[in-house]
């Protein structure tokens, strides 16, 4: 990583009342240090916007409930109607992961692809598939799992780039 960016998923939107918090908090942390900032949870917001994508499902693969109920809450403050939301213990499919202490940043491809295809099945009508969890890399198999759910994916470690 350049160490003149910051990067963070739950800085700008945690506990925020608006959006409008949550980019003048962006704001105010690039002010602070002088460097441009991009806070992942807004730029999962830009480009759903950038689709036009309004009807989204939501891939919170390590975290937790709570966290899962936290960002999708954002998410919905910024406009965007969440048909599915679901975290890796709850898909089953993960075994006894039940979030970031269990799996830490070791997501294997694998266990992404399981993942993605939970959530995509989980939501037919979903016009985009949002991947929270930077520590879930998909630049590898991004192409692969947009053809197989035939949906745009917005990934937190992609959507920086």
């Amino acid at each position: 990583m350049r160490r003149d960016r910051q990067v963070g998923s739950p800085f700008a939107w945690a506990g925020a009342a608006s959006e409008k918090e949550a980019r003048r908090r962006s704001e105010a942390l690039a002010s602070a240090a002088d460097r441009p900032a991009i806070m992942t949870g807004l730029a999962i917001v830009g480009g759903l916007r950038a689709l036009g994508a309004g009807k989204i499902a939501v891939n919170c693969t390590y975290y937790d409930a709570e966290w899962r109920q936290e960002f999708t809450s954002f998410l919905r403050m910024c406009g965007f109607d969440i048909l599915h939301a679901s975290t890796l213990a709850e898909q089953g499919g993960a075994g006894t992961i039940s979030g970031v202490e269990d799996c830490g940043w070791s997501m294997t491809p694998a266990l992404a692809r399981r993942s993605i295809l939970a959530v995509a099945e989980a939501s037919p009508e979903a016009e985009a598939i949002v991947v929270t969890s930077a520590g879930t890399r998909t630049l590898d198999i991004l192409a692969e799992m947009e053809m197989l759910t035939k949906r745009t994916i917005i990934a937190a470690d992609t959507i920086l780039y």
